[in-house]
């Protein structure tokens, strides 16, 4: 991330990593998938929120939006390889 994107809301990066620890720590399927269908409905919501920013042409507050969606995107990313690794096939 360049300079000038970097993200530096405290309250957010905690609760990235809070969710980030969780998935490492659960053993439990069920809270996964709670976890998972949570974390997509706030990448819904982003999606949306930077769609009606570019609609708008407020390009600087859709560039944060995106930047924010992104460490929800890992999240997502990590919920999968978590049920990657503890699935039986």
């Amino acid at each position: 991330m360049e300079e000038g994107n970097r993200i530096e809301d405290i309250e957010f990066m905690e609760e990235i990593l809070e969710k980030r620890s969780k998935i490492e720590e659960t053993a439990d399927k069920q809270e996964i998938e709670e976890m998972k269908a949570e974390n997509d409905v706030i990448i819904k919501d982003y999606l949306q929120n930077i769609a009606e920013k570019l609609e708008k042409k407020n390009y600087k507050e859709a560039l944060e939006l995106v930047e924010r969606s992104k460490y929800f995107t890992r999240i997502d990313e990590a919920l999968h390889d978590w049920i990657d690794k503890h699935t039986v096939y």
